[in-house]
């Protein structure tokens, strides 16, 4: 088992590599950080998959039955003879 004083004369010989070492372990995240890191990621991740996912589905679905909705418009116009396609009253000014 390693004691205090050699550790201590390990760290005087080696001079600033040990000294960085150290340093470097002491910056790293904790086993308790990372846990909240995770944490909070799969709570933000959960998040959106529960409210944005189903909003995306229920506005493509809208959409599609809007669509639908105008094309069936549309066509019962056209049908009944509706369509005001073109333009009515209107002079053509030629020069």
């Amino acid at each position: 088992m390693m004691r205090f004083s050699v550790f201590s004369e390990q760290t005087t010989r080696s001079g600033q590599r040990a000294a960085r070492v150290v340093s470097v372990i002491r910056e790293q995240p904790s086993w308790i950080t990372r846990v909240a890191f995770t944490v909070a990621f799969l709570t933000l991740t959960a998040i959106l998959l529960v409210v944005v996912l189903p909003m995306v589905i229920l506005a493509g679905l809208v959409f599609v039955v809007l669509v639908l909705v105008r094309r069936g418009w549309m066509a019962l116009r056209r049908g009944l003879g509706f369509d005001r396609a073109g333009r009515h009253n209107v002079r053509v000014i030629s020069r």
